[in-house]
């Protein structure tokens, strides 16, 4: 383990994949008190400390609610804030204030930046559940620690009217897993993670069959040959959403990285939102633009303003 100097940290290596964490050494210095070097290049100062007999783990907060990152905070001040959380907690027999009043939006945030970022691909999808869409909005500035899990529960209902049981399921897995790595890590102040043990919202129908990886390298190969159906086809391959559903995707329903498909046009009727990755985002995008109205547009001549219909040919 290194003397931490701050020529060192500003050399450190940066880890490919995932994330390396280093103790300081040097003398004087707070024990247990290190720093967290992620693939993004972040480095974020972290610091042990025992609590009832338990040993936790905080990154080192900062007095506007953040976290403290080299080289925001020079070294001798992220010494000096380990030190005094440490003694804090030894004479006050409790967490840090300032991880006690997180705010659930606070540590949605330190979740994705510290830990989904590093290790997970989806961690787009994280952010967007948690953070960005109003699926848990009424908690994003209430103190995690104060969220029950009848409160979880009765979010998770709205989710699934609103936006089905699929995506009510995706949200207690993030919520679930945003509270383990946070009660693990000393992000916030509770003994037991509120989203587990709850039911699943929702009952997703497990399929017979999926494509392996080389089936989906021969359909996208196929996919590219068929003109405007191809793109329809391989936008149902990324969305994972229906043939009709994305062959009448109106350009009036893209916002963003959102599509929205009405009531009228989702299995359930009720308006469904879809998250579209970079890949959907650039396909849309690609899409010959022949129509005002519709993202992709019958090319065949035909009167009106009408998205392709017919795909007897691709299915062949």
């Amino acid at each position: 383990m290194p003397n931490f100097t701050t020529t060192w940290l500003e050399n450190v290596r940066t880890p490919q994949a995932d994330k390396v964490d280093y103790y300081d050494t040097a003398k004087g210095s707070p024990p247990g008190f290190g720093v967290r070097v992620s693939s993004t290049g972040r480095k974020t100062f972290f610091v042990k400390y025992l609590l009832h007999g338990k040993q936790k783990r905080t990154s080192i907060p900062t007095k506007d609610g953040g976290t403290a990152t080299f080289p925001a905070i020079k070294l001798s001040g992220a010494r000096e804030m380990a030190r005094k959380l440490v003694s804090d907690v030894k004479r006050e027999g409790r967490a840090p204030a300032s991880i006690a009043d997180q705010s659930f939006a606070g540590v949605a945030k330190t979740f994705v930046e510290e830990y989904a970022k590093g290790k997970k691909r989806s961690w787009r999808e994280d952010q967007r559940i948690l953070i960005d869409h109003t699926y848990f909005a009424p908690f994003h500035d209430r103190k995690a620690s104060e969220i029950t899990r009848g409160e979880i529960v009765d979010r998770l209902q709205k989710v699934k009217r609103d936006n089905g049981p699929v995506m009510a399921n995706r949200c207690l897995a993030a919520i679930r897993k945003m509270f383990n790595w946070a009660i693990r890590n000393g992000k916030i102040n509770l003994d037991f993670n509120p989203a587990m043990g709850v039911d699943r919202p929702g009952g997703e129908i497990e399929r017979d069959r999926v494509y392996t990886d080389d089936e989906i390298t021969a359909l996208w190969k196929a996919f590219d040959g068929m003109g405007i159906s191809g793109q329809v086809l391989k936008t149902c391959l990324v969305t994972g959403q229906r043939l009709n559903e994305c062959a009448a995707m109106e350009r009036s329903e893209i916002s963003g990285s959102e599509w929205t498909i009405p009531a009228a046009r989702a299995k359930n009727k009720r308006p469904h939102v879809v998250h579209l990755p970079d890949l959907a985002q650039e396909i849309i995008s690609n899409a010959p633009n022949l129509s005002e109205t519709y993202v992709f547009a019958s090319p065949s001549g035909m009167t009106g303003d009408v998205p392709i219909q017919h795909f007897s040919k691709a299915r062949r």
